[in-house]
């Protein structure tokens, strides 16, 4: 049979009503019908395109998507809660079907509907002109909104009978750390609202969203059986992709260090300085920018996505801002720094905030990583551009660590040795003969360079806790810019959080002497260690490396890695603890960290130190490389490191 044009138009129109229609994707359908209030940061038309990141959050929220369970980790201010309320005026007007919103309290019920939800109901007449068509009261009340098609019901998760006795498809809790372990004797309240989706399996959406808190986080426990997805971005300068981490921060204060000045953060493969500003270009997905998966073993139905306040576009908070909440944290009172930090990590990185150094390395492990080092006890590596000592004061000798750095915090143990004093005398005599050592192989030492140039110590740190009235003795005694008596604290400095903070010595000298925060010192001396591990095998350059020669004894490393973090309890403050009988090594390393600090090297640029390198060169032109090398004395008869 034959048929002509205007049957086949026909039966094409016949066809095309069997076919359901192509719904509308959530982000979409909210840039062309929903308008921000005006007491927003940004009124207006909700623009998908200014936060890219939301946009598979709400293409898996819309009906096309086979995805079911949605997980949401997102920093403060990074629109989590906008994105939920998108879902609930799409579910209410483009696609409507029953759903509930759950909160951990009435309290914190009343306060989002009233703020936040019922305001952008008024900002959009179109939409809340759907809500009251309800057969019992009017339809729209503070917990209940029926329209057409379904409803919105807003309960509490604290209180077992809200959970209870209706159907839903679509579930979004928020805030789920805040939640209750348990209801009553009915169980998890995300587990009870999961039971009312039962009739609505082949089509439901649950939200599950939070903020994580710093301990037994119920988001993350929900967060890893999921894709567990990360926002890579593209560097602007090599354009390979990476993910913001804090660890790639960098900031410079003020005098004083309280303030702020700049912030940028280091590209991990170029190590490029990268700024706030290139934040629009870099979340772009035309650019490269978007979620890749952690958790391949997650079923397609279940999605994850995890993104800190690193990511926040441009006008919202900025990395300057963060590093000034990470200082005010810091610099704040002993009994308010723990609580600060905890909030700082939770709310702004998403993360769980431990004062002390977590999965650290073997002593066996880090010494097979020196074993592999090209590097001698001795040798200075031609990347160091200063060297810094640390010393530990005992009994019967002084103990130091030289260390070399060069850009972006890398470092390398130069070399370990002992002061010892003779038989009979201690160091408590200032005349004995190991301050004479010191003075002649620390103090005025120097340390050839594999290019010939020969390079003096710029800052050197000496332990006072043994006995002070001897260190400042000392110190009065050399009059040497470059000695730095630490006195170890456990609290910050007022200054900031890893640099001294020099004081007067009491006892009528004029000796000078530098608080040091030692505990917070032990954590990123750790971390960087424990970094420097995770690092082998892989392309990764992390945020700072650190190397070893290879002819340390295994002693050493059993001493670096004397002590562990515990935590308080009762909100009191932690303590570091030895598991190990002597820990002077990581004494000695921490008070060069210390030094670094104190001289600032952690705020130079790379341009900064290339500059520092271009000067030396000169040096070396101008006959240094002719210099003929001092001969070194055997510093000790004991056991060698």
């Amino acid at each position: 049979m034959r048929i002509d044009a205007d049957d086949k138009f026909i039966i094409d129109s016949i066809f095309s009503l069997l076919v359901p229609p192509v719904l509308q994707g959530v982000a979409e359908w909210a840039r062309e019908n929903v308008r921000l209030p005006s007491d927003t940061s940004e009124p207006g038309y909700y623009d998908p395109d200014r936060a890219p990141y939301q946009q598979a959050v709400l293409e898996a929220a819309g009906p096309e998507s086979p995805v079911r369970d949605i997980v949401m980790v997102f920093g403060s201010q990074m629109g989590k809660t906008l994105c939920e309320q998108l879902v609930m005026l799409y579910n209410i007007a483009a696609n409507p079907r029953p759903q509930a919103f759950a909160f951990s309290t009435e309290g914190e019920l009343k306060q989002f509907v009233k703020m936040k939800f019922n305001p952008l109901l008024m900002a959009n007449p179109a939409i809340s002109d759907m809500l009251g068509v309800g057969t019992f009261g009017s339809g729209n009340t503070m917990t209940e909104k029926q329209y057409a098609g379904g409803f919105l019901r807003f309960v509490y998760a604290n209180v077992e009978s809200n959970l209870r006795s209706y159907s839903v498809e679509t579930v979004v809790m928020d805030e789920v750390d805040t939640y209750p372990t348990a209801v009553g004797r009915s169980g998890d309240p995300v587990d009870l609202m999961r039971d009312r989706q039962r009739t609505f399996e082949g089509t439901r959406k649950m939200i599950l969203s939070s903020t994580p808190t710093n301990t037994g986080s119920k988001i993350l426990d929900r967060l890893k059986r999921t894709t567990d997805e990360r926002y890579q971005v593209p560097c602007p300068h090599c354009h390979r992709l990476f993910v913001l981490e804090w660890e790639y921060m960098h900031w410079r204060t003020g005098e004083g260090g309280e303030s702020v000045e700049s912030a940028w953060m280091e590209c991990p493969h170029c190590h490029e300085r990268i700024w706030n500003s290139d934040k629009t270009w870099m979340l772009d997905p035309a650019n490269g920018a978007g979620w890749i998966a952690t958790n391949h073993k997650a079923p397609p139905t279940s999605r994850g996505f995890f993104i800190s306040t690193l990511y926040a576009p441009v006008g919202w908070t900025s990395w300057q801002n963060l590093a000034q909440l990470f200082v005010d944290a810091c610099n704040a009172s002993t009994d308010q720094r723990e609580a600060k930090l905890v909030s700082f990590y939770n709310t702004n990185l998403c993360r769980q905030y431990s004062s002390g150094a977590e999965d650290l390395p073997t002593p066996d492990a880090v010494e097979a990583y020196a074993m592999e080092s090209k590097y001698r006890r001795g040798v200075v590596p031609a990347w160091v551009g200063v060297i810094t000592t640390g010393s530990d004061v005992q009994k019967n000798r002084i103990e130091t660590t030289i260390m070399g750095w060069g850009k972006r915090g890398r470092n390398i143990v130069i070399d370990h040795v002992f002061m010892d004093a003779p038989p009979g005398e201690e160091t408590e005599d200032i005349d004995c003969e190991c301050w004479s050592l010191y003075v002649e192989e620390i103090l005025e030492g120097r340390w050839r360079r594999e290019d010939g140039l020969l390079l003096g110590s710029i800052a050197n740190g000496l332990d006072r806790s043994y006995n002070s009235t001897t260190i400042d003795s000392f110190y009065e005694r050399v009059q040497s810019g470059t000695l730095h008596p630490i006195r170890g604290i456990d609290g910050q400095t007022r200054a900031k959080t890893e640099i001294p903070e020099q004081r007067q010595a009491k006892n009528g000298t004029k000796a000078r002497y530098w608080d040091t925060p030692v505990s917070e010192l032990k954590r990123i001396v750790y971390g960087d260690l424990t970094r420097t591990m995770k690092a082998i095998g892989t392309d990764t350059d992390p945020y700072r490396r650190c190397f070893f020669p290879n002819d340390l004894s295994h002693e050493f490393y059993e001493q670096m890695l004397a002590e562990r973090y515990v935590e308080g309890s009762d909100g009191r403050r932690g303590t570091w603890e030895k598991i190990r009988d002597r820990n002077e090594v990581l004494d000695t390393r921490v008070y060069n960290y210390a030094m670094m600090y104190l001289s600032r090297l952690h705020e130079m640029s790379d341009e900064e130190w290339d500059d520092l390198f271009e000067q030396q060169r000169q040096i070396m032109k101008e006959g240094q490389r002719n210099v003929r090398k001092k001969r070194r004395r055997q510093l000790s008869s004991g056991v060698v490191l």
